[in-house]
């Protein structure tokens, strides 16, 4: 090939081609066109002829070739190509016949259009030298008119003729020296072309190589059309149907098939299927199935008909057609179950039957629940006889309760089936229902066909469920004292029947892990009763508790069940409820905890007021704002809870025996407080919706006004709940304080004195390291409690000083308790006890302790004495009240008398109206008196005050020029009802400062004594300690000892000498006086002995004092738990009403309950010392035995004197005669009590369970022996 002619030397590819056919060469110039014709014989060799001549000739060869090359090439390429991609497109779409002869068609068409256009005129075609030399000059500007006339010139012949020429020769030589004439020709069209053929060739060889089977199938459908030559198939489809299988009738039936060859996500697997029916064959259906997520295909068809042809088909695959026999399923066409209860319940269940038909409608599940461990039988009826296969259940036995209990999966009790072996169309299934089941039945036969559904049969059981047990009395878990009593009530239930019932009661020992003791307090269960109850009263100072003790409550239940329930276990046995925990505290946990809830009711008063305060705001600002009466109702509902919380706090000190006294009083005190702000708040919320309500201007007003009233009257009685308890909590905490503070001292000077036993009597440099350290250490605590009693002093100043104004009493109690620790010199004293500690001067040391605690309790002693002496003040202010109150109340009737008269006579009403004005100053005189003496008057000069006003209206309508009467009538009967309940809560009042003032007084009794007892004690204990063994004689020491003690035992005598001298209460006491003589008695002989030397024959009379003492302690301090066991308080409480049946007068430091208490304790004593006597008979002669049965005798009738004395003081003489207690005559040795009698059931067994009673009424309670404390019942009956 070579590059393409200039414009002006052009000749066209025919043109030029037939010119080299006719072997001339033409020359065409600007002017003139020359034609030559050389002649074979003219022409030279080529060897003779210049080398760019040769060149040229050359390059005309050579393109000549490059042309041929490429057109054969392309040739090649252009086959090989349209047979690969008709190849490569029919395999992919796999064309029919007709269209691959059309494209065999094509390709003849193309290969003969480019032999034609192509091949032949590259084979036809002449290159003339003299065109490439045109050619080289237009490349070549420096060869431009020289090339192609020497060449013409040689190639004529010209040059070897002409020398003009052969100059044109040699000089065309010269300007072609090194110049490179070959790149005129295109060599790499050509060169690409026959690459391309290789390549085609190349690739059809390796492919051919490699699948010589396709290449072979890819020629012939491409060049034999009409050949039988085929490709493989793409795609393989593979039935999963079982060809002869057996499927139910009726039921869709899926057709499931599986691509295992080909492409799953674009292929389309279709089925064809026919069903044979009635020995008709139906036409084939073409079904398209639908790829399932596990790659398989499927479609569901109906099977109406007895067998079905199936096969799959892919886009060019299919399976063999296979055949599904179609049968009818299995089903149960009738069920009949019968019902057997439980062994233990078939006297009251009777066997039935139930009909469960075919399992599909209602009566499939039994509507009457069966008793839990019923035995059930079902019996089914089948379509057809089905065998059991072994691969299978066709039972599946379910609870529809959880069957998962506490992480453990119960394991269910299955059914029984049994088939009969003669009709295996008939089944039975038995199982035992001990809770809700289903029962789901599924028939499988030998081809496993199953029934359409599985079929259920329920039923519905009723489980005799364990018996309930629980504690309504007492509510919740809580702090008790010792002595308190406890109100128990249990209420135990079952849904069958109830065997028993009842309530354990257990005590635990301190920090014990187990109970000691258990008694239980059994209910009345009748025959067939599903419920019981117990109600009864736990007296825990029977139990002999002490602090850190606690008693733990359960009610119990017992049924007949003895079957097993769901958790395996055999019969419910004693089911108990949760725990009531009663735990014992001391006196001043107890108290704590009272005046804890006692601060939250002061927090809870002065969250209330703001609230009111904000209400009263509303109400001033627009009375008919809608949020008001909410507000209101909102303040009244928090006083209902501050009251419930206040009676709750009453009701535990009642259950703890300690409803009087200076806490109960202050609680009850809060109570009608907290009772009356809410009357006062539900009156505003009355007056707020009246004035809402109502249309009358004037009404309207009248209503703002009243609630008005009543709100301020609430904000002031909360100011006054508030006031009491801020007041009542600073004496406390002061007492607390100085308490506490005191037993610390006491407790540093027992260390110190331990300390001292260690020393030796060493100075302190003669002390090693480690008891130096010590010393210090204790030095180090006593001057913090010097620190520590420095601020409690100054503390007790400043809470008198902020008190002065607010509660005169009370600074002045704090300030005298503030005054004897400062007279005492706590500080300086625990002050020089850390020097002397220091300096190892220990009994210096705890002598200065010693001082420091008495002053601390001088101060505390201060603040209980202020409280006597405020509660008798108390009483004398009351009194002088109540007098004046009661003139006012007749000068106003006097005045009111006197209204009718002045309402016609002018001067009578002026001088009337003066009158009245002055009574209305009296009134606020007295009202200003009554407040100024603190805040239990304050409710009273309250109501003096409204009666005050209610004067002044009075006095104010009689000096209107018109006189209204019946405004001064109302007014002035206002006036004597604000009179009439300031006398009524005044005379309240009265009576409380009396019940406190006897309070204060037996506290302070009770002192003297409890301290009477401890030297007693303490001398007994002493006594002991020298009692010689085997009646050995007293050594020289013991005997000094002795000696010692009688003169302690005279002073002690005199000591209880000088009491009963001083106390009136107790002079007036028959009962105290008796056993006062009582103990004078043993301490006169207990003297005597201790000074003889015989402190072995003291012991008795120092035991029997020892008794006295602290039976007189326990009458004087445990009084009110002593009203529930008087047997008078029965006989004459409800005729008397009063405080110990005495009317409401007051019963003194020692109430006649007091006196039954300290007359049952010698009753006791008689009876120890009579069964003492007994038991001694058969030693003692007939002279000694007969002198002390007449002392014991003489003392029994000394009780029954005063038994009959203190009779008459309940039941006086204008009521009628006095009515004496029975009292059980004493037992002597000669009358002992039979045990058929007294000691033995009427069923002849012993009862050894002890009782603890109240109110008459017994607490029976079987103790049990515990692991731990294997002992004797700690609680008994000790009544006589």
């Amino acid at each position: 090939m070579v590059a393409p002619l200039s414009a002006q030397h052009s000749y066209s590819l025919m043109s030029h081609r037939r010119a080299v056919a006719a072997a001339t060469i033409t020359m065409t110039t600007s002017n003139t066109t020359t034609t030559i014709t050389p002649t074979n014989s003219e022409v030279p060799p080529l060897a003779a002829m210049s080398a760019p001549t040769q060149a040229v000739v050359r390059l005309a060869h050579a393109a000549r070739r490059l042309t041929i090359v490429a057109a054969i090439a392309s040739l090649i390429a252009l086959t090989i190509a349209m047979l690969a991609v008709e190849g490569l497109l029919d395999a992919l779409a796999r064309f029919p016949m007709l269209l691959r002869m059309a494209l065999l068609v094509g390709m003849i068409a193309l290969i003969t259009l480019d032999v034609r256009k192509v091949l032949l005129p590259a084979l036809r075609w002449r290159v003339r030298p003299v065109d490439i030399a045109l050619r080289i000059e237009r490349a070549r500007p420096e060869l431009r008119g020289r090339l192609a006339s020497v060449l013409e010139f040689e190639l004529s012949g010209t040059s070897h003729t002409s020398a003009l020429a052969a100059r044109a020769v040699v000089d065309l030589v010269d300007r072609a020296q090194g110049a490179d004439l070959g790149t005129i020709i295109r060599r790499k069209p050509a060169l690409l072309r026959v690459a391309a053929a290789l390549l085609a060739i190349i690739g059809v060889f390796l492919f051919a190589w490699n699948d010589p089977h396709s290449t072979s199938i890819a020629l012939r459908r491409a060049l034999t059309p009409w050949s039988a030559a085929v490709w493989p198939a793409r795609t393989m489809v593979e039935s999963l149907l079982l060809s002869d299988s057996v499927a139910a009738r009726g039921r869709p039936l899926p057709l499931r098939a599986r691509l295992i060859k080909g492409d799953a996500e674009n292929e389309r697997v279709r089925a064809e299927y026919r069903l044979h029916n009635d020995g008709v064959v139906g036409a084939w259906v073409e079904v398209v199935l639908a790829r399932q997520p596990d790659g398989d295909f499927e479609r569901l068809i109906d099977t109406d008909g007895e067998a079905i042809d199936v096969r799959f088909l892919s886009s060019d695959a299919a399976t063999e057609t296979m055949r599904v026999q179609l049968i009818e399923p299995p089903s149960i066409t009738g069920a009949v179950a019968s019902i057997q209860p439980p062994l233990y319940a078939e006297r009251v269940i009777a066997t039935r039957s139930e009909d469960l038909g075919s399992g599909r409608d209602g009566r499939a599940t039994v509507q009457d629940a069966l008793l839990a461990g019923s035995r059930v039988t079902v019996d089914l009826q089948l379509n057809r006889a089905i065998a059991l296969r072994n691969e299978y259940q066709p039972l599946a036995f379910t609870a529809t309760t959880d069957s998962v209990i506490d992480g453990v999966e119960r394991v269910l009790e299955q059914p029984t089936l049994l088939i009969d072996p003669t009709d295996a169309s008939h089944w039975t299934i038995t199982f035992t229902a001990r809770e809700p089941v289903r029962v789901a039945v599924e028939l499988i036969d030998a081809n496993g066909i199953t029934q359409d559904e599985p079929t259920v049969f329920a039923f519905d059981v009723s489980l005799d469920r364990a018996p309930s047990a629980t504690i309504s009395q007492p509510e919740q878990d809580e702090s008790v004292v010792i002595d308190a009593t406890i109100g128990l009530r249990s209420e135990a239930r079952d849904d069958f029947e109830l065997r028993g019932a009842g309530v354990e009661i257990a005590t635990r020992i301190g920090t014990a892990s187990m109970d000691s003791l258990v008694f239980e307090e059994s209910a009345v269960v009748s025959a067939g009763a599903t419920e019981a109850s117990v109600e009864s009263t736990l007296e825990l100072a029977r139990l002999r508790l002490s602090p850190g003790d606690s008693v733990t409550l359960r009610a119990f239940a017992e049924d007949f069940f003895d079957g097993t329930d769901a958790n395996g276990t055999i019969g419910h046995g004693r089911v108990r409820s949760a725990p009531r925990v009663l735990r014992v505290v001391a006196e001043e946990e107890f108290e704590r905890q009272i005046r804890s809830a006692l601060a939250g009711v002061r927090r809870d008063a002065m969250r209330i007021d703001e609230r009111q305060a904000r209400a009263r705001d509303v109400l001033e600002r627009d009375a008919t704002d809608a949020t008001l009466a909410q507000s209101q109702g909102a303040v009244t509902e928090g006083i209902a809870l501050t009251r419930e919380s206040v009676e709750r706090a009453l009701d535990r000190l009642a259950r703890n025996g300690r409803d009087q006294g200076v806490l109960a009083e202050l609680t009850e005190q809060a109570r009608e407080l907290t009772e009356v702000a809410e009357q006062r708040s539900a009156q505003a919320n009355d007056a707020i919706t009246q004035a809402q309500r109502t249309q009358d201007p004037a009404q309207r007003a009248q209503a703002v006004t009243d609630a008005a009233k009543h709100q301020e009257e609430v904000r002031k009685e909360l100011e006054d709940l508030v006031g009491l308890l801020d007041r009542d909590e600073d004496s406390w905490v002061a007492r607390r304080r100085l308490d506490a503070l005191a037993e610390r001292i006491r407790q540093l000077a027992r260390e110190t004195q331990q300390a001292a036993q260690r020393s030796n009597g060493e100075t302190r440099d003669e002390l090693s390291p480690e008891a130096r350290a010590e010393l210090d250490q204790l030095a180090a605590k006593q001057d913090k409690a010097a620190e520590e009693a420095e601020q409690v002093i100054a503390e007790l100043h400043e809470r008198s000083k902020a008190l002065q104004e607010a509660d005169a009493p009370q600074a002045r109690a704090l300030d005298e308790a503030a005054k004897a620790a400062e007279d005492g010199r706590v500080r300086q004293e625990m002050e020089q006890a850390a020097d002397d500690a220091q300096e190892n001067r220990l009994a210096q040391s705890k002598d200065a302790q010693d001082r420091a605690a008495a002053a601390l309790g001088k101060a505390s002693a201060a603040l209980a004495q202020d409280r006597k002496v405020r509660a008798e003040e108390l009483e004398r202010l009351f009194e002088t009240l109540i007098k004046s109150i009661g003139r006012l109340i007749e000068q106003t009737k006097e005045r009111q008398a006197e209204l009718p008269a002045a309402a016609i006579d002018e001067v009578l009403r002026e001088g009337l109206a003066m009158s009245v004005g002055k009574l209305s100053q009296n009134t606020r005189g007295i009202a200003a008196d009554a407040r100024s003496n603190g805040r239990e008057a304050a409710r009273i000069a309250r109501l003096l005050d409204a009666a005050a006003g209610s004067h002044a209206a009075v006095s104010s309508a009689l000096r209107q020029v018109v006189f209204e009467a019946n405004d001064a009538q109302l007014a002035i009967e206002s006036a004597l009802k604000s009179l009439h309940d300031a006398l009524a809560q005044a005379e309240e009042a009265e009576q409380r400062a009396q019940d406190r003032a006897e309070e204060e007084k037996r506290d302070e009794l009770v002192a003297k004594y409890r301290d009477l007892l401890e030297r007693e004690a303490a001398v007994r204990s002493a006594a002991e300690k020298i009692v010689p063994l085997n009646n050995a004689p007293l050594g020289r020491r013991e005997q000094i000892e002795s000696r010692r003690l009688g003169t302690v035992q005279e002073e002690l005598r005199i000591a209880m000498d000088a009491l009963r001298a001083s106390e009136e209460d107790i002079k007036s006491s028959d009962a105290f006086v008796e056993m006062h003589e009582v103990i004078d008695l043993a301490l006169i002989d207990a003297k005597a002995n201790l000074s003889g030397g015989q402190p072995a024959e003291a012991m008795p009379h120092l035991s029997e004092a020892l008794e006295g003492i602290a039976a007189m302690v326990s009458a004087l301090d445990d009084d009110a738990g002593a009203e529930d066991e008087d047997p008078f308080g029965e006989q004459q409480g409800g005729e008397q009403g009063g405080e110990g049946g005495s009317g409401g007068n007051p019963a003194g430091a020692v109430p006649p309950a007091a006196e039954i208490k300290l007359l049952r304790a010698m009753q006791e004593s008689v009876g120890r010392r009579t069964r003492a006597l007994d038991d001694a008979s058969s030693t003692l002669d007939a002279i000694t035995r007969a002198q002390r049965l007449g002392e014991i005798a003489a003392k029994q009738q000394r009780i029954l004197e005063l038994g009959s004395k203190i009779a008459q003081k309940l039941a006086p003489e204008k009521d009628g005669a006095a009515t004496l207690p029975s009292t059980s005559p004493t037992t002597t040795p000669t009358d002992k009590p039979k045990p058929s009698e007294n000691n033995t059931p009427s069923n002849g067994s012993v009862d050894s369970r002890p009782s603890l009673s109240s109110s008459g009424q017994q607490l029976s309670m079987s103790h049990r022996r515990s692991a731990a404390f294997p002992t004797e019942p700690i609680a008994r009956n000790h009544s006589s």
